[in-house]
């Protein structure tokens, strides 16, 4: 399996410098899915990212975000915000493990579907809470014009590829370099890759140090899949799949 690389944003914080704490900031599930729509480069994908539409999922007793995106290949990428605030993280991996089941009951992700939903987010992206899709990756800087085309030449390389399901990635607010994980999260997790398959979970932690010098942004893969090669090591002697 392919580790993801380590990822760093600098940034200038959104508050004034009399008001901050310094320190280790752990982003609320909002926090992180909102930075990493603006700067899709922390995920460590090899190629560029552009969002399509944001998913907001009001579970019990807190939301959930889902933020979907295309590589320049035409390649799907799925990333969903949790948060670790405990000692063990109950599980991250249960929507994403709801959503694959059904996409793997079609063995395709349809494109057209893709496109509509895309095209419904940015008529509708002003009541979203989100910015323009267009600003990530600095697309400030190209216009709405050029993301749009990426995005339709992305989406025509997705059909042609026979409309392949797309990468998942559980991103985890923590301030640990692992997850500590419930028993039904392991046993998720391993479900997950044997439906997925291991090189298409790509689970990533992600916090923030405030300094002097402003907000840095860490984005990395956990320690426990570093140190092998066939993905997660679980931690109560679990078997893999």
């Amino acid at each position: 399996m392919k580790l993801l690389p380590t990822r760093h944003v600098n940034c200038i914080p959104p508050i004034g410098p009399a008001l901050r704490a310094y320190g280790e900031i752990i982003p609320s599930a909002e926090s992180a899915a909102h930075w990493v729509w603006m700067w899709p480069r922390l995920i460590g994908w090899e190629r560029t990212i552009n969002w399509l539409f944001a998913r907001v999922f009001d579970l019990p007793r807190k939301a959930c975000w889902n933020l979907w995106g295309i590589d320049s290949t035409g390649f799907p990428v799925v990333a969903e915000t949790n948060v670790d605030q405990q000692q063990t993280l109950k599980d991250p991996f249960r929507n994403l493990l709801s959503a694959e089941q059904l996409w793997f009951n079609k063995q395709t992700l349809n494109t057209q579907e893709l496109r509509e939903q895309w095209q419904r987010f940015m008529a509708e992206q002003g009541r979203s809470g989100f910015p323009p899709a267009a600003t990530s990756n600095f697309g400030l800087l190209i216009g709405q014009s050029a993301y749009e085309r990426a995005v339709e030449r992305a989406l025509a390389q997705h059909e042609a590829a026979g409309s392949p399901l797309p990468a998942l990635i559980p991103l985890v607010s923590l301030h640990r370099v692992d997850f500590s994980l419930s028993a039904e999260a392991e046993k998720n997790w391993l479900f997950l890759q044997k439906v997925a398959g291991p090189s298409r979970v790509l689970p990533r932690g992600i916090n923030a140090t405030l300094g002097v010098k402003g907000l840095r942004i860490h984005c990395w893969s956990p320690a426990s899949i570093a140190q092998s090669s066939r993905g997660w090591l679980p931690s109560r002697g679990m078997l893999m799949y």
